[in-house]
C-alpha cells in the first residue's frame, strides 16, 4: 500500500532518479518505440529494415539462437544496471524492466512469424510468457504512477488517460479479428504491440516532465554509456 506521504515525495523521488537513469526516455523513448514498431511492420513484409540484404529473400528469417544471445546481453544489461544504480521505488524498478516488453516481442513475433522448427517454437513461448509477464509489470507500474501523482496533483497529467484509450481499442480490435477468424496476422501483431507496450509511452513523457529533461537523453557519463548500448541493443534485434 502506497501512503500519501510516499505519493508527495513521489516526483521529486523521480526526478532524482531520472539523473541515473540509464534507458531512453522522453522525446528518444518515443522515437525508440515508434522505430521498433515501424521495424514490426516490416517484417511482415518481408523487408526487415536494418537487414536490406535478406529483402531479396523469398521467406522471412529469424535470428539464430547466437545472434539473439548477444542481442539479449546488450538489451537486459542496461536495464540491469539502471535497476541497480537508481534503486528506489519499486515503480521505478517495474518500469526499468517493462522497457524489456518490446525485446521479449520482437522474440514472439519471430516465433509467429517464421517457419515452426523447435528453435523458433521455444521463440514463441518464450516471447509470449516474457511479453505478458514485462507488459503487465507496465501496466500495473504505470497505473500506480497515475494514481500517485493525480491524488497528489503535482503535475498534469490528464492527458494519460488517451494511453489508456489507445491501448483498449487496440484490445478490442485484435479481439474482433480473432473472433471473427479473420487471418490478419500483422493486423494482430500490430494491435499486440500497441496494447503491450504503449505504456512506455506514458512513463516516457513522464520522467521528461518531472526530470524537465525532455530529449530524454543522459547528460553524460555511464548512464548516457547504457543508453547507447541499449538503442544498439534494440537495433540489432532486427538483425537476421
Amino acid at each position: 500500500m502506497i501512503s500519501l506521504e510516499d505519493m508527495s515525495s513521489l516526483s521529486d523521488e523521480l526526478a532524482d532518479q531520472a539523473s541515473c537513469y540509464g534507458l531512453p526516455y522522453g522525446i528518444l523513448g518515443i522515437v525508440c518505440w515508434s522505430l521498433f514498431f515501424i521495424c514490426i511492420i516490416f517484417t511482415h513484409l518481408n523487408v526487415p529494415l536494418f537487414s536490406p540484404w535478406r529483402w531479396c529473400d523469398g521467406d522471412y528469417q529469424a535470428q539464430t539462437w547466437g545472434m539473439a544471445i548477444f542481442t539479449a546481453f546488450l538489451t537486459i544489461g542496461p536495464a540491469v544496471y539502471t535497476c541497480f544504480r537508481c534503486g528506489g521505488t519499486w515503480i521505478m524498478l517495474l518500469m526499468t524492466l517493462a522497457q524489456l516488453t518490446p525485446w521479449s516481442f520482437k522474440i514472439m513475433n519471430d516465433g509467429f512469424k517464421c517457419y515452426q522448427t523447435s528453435l523458433i517454437k521455444f521463440y514463441k513461448w518464450f516471447g509470449c510468457c516474457m511479453t505478458v509477464f514485462l507488459s503487465l509489470a507496465g501496466w500495473t507500474s504505470l497505473i500506480c504512477l497515475t494514481i500517485g501523482l493525480y491524488i497528489t496533483e503535482e503535475i498534469f497529467i490528464y492527458w494519460i488517460y488517451a494511453i489508456y484509450v489507445v491501448a483498449l481499442l487496440a484490445i478490442i480490435i485484435m479481439i474482433t479479428a480473432l473472433c471473427k477468424s479473420l487471418d490478419q496476422l500483422c493486423l494482430n501483431i500490430m494491435m499486440a504491440y500497441i496494447a503491450s507496450t504503449t505504456h512506455l509511452i506514458g512513463f516516457h513523457v513522464i520522467l521528461a516532465q518531472i526530470s524537465g529533461n525532455w530529449s530524454g537523453i543522459a547528460p553524460a557519463g555511464a548512464g548516457l554509456i547504457s543508453s547507447i548500448i541499449f538503442l544498439v541493443g534494440k537495433r540489432l534485434s532486427f538483425i537476421q
